[in-house]
């Protein structure tokens, strides 16, 4: 959500928009690492 938020407000377009995705998809494989560590 705030992830979107950030990408909408950003005026810097396309590029800003692929390291945004960049970021998240790290930030969710790093948390499905963490949750699976934890089990």
């Amino acid at each position: 959500m705030i992830f979107a938020v950030t990408i909408v407000l950003t005026p810097s377009g396309f590029s800003s928009l692929i390291g945004n995705v960049n970021l998240i998809l790290t930030w969710m494989l790093s948390s499905l690492w963490f949750v699976t560590e934890r089990r």
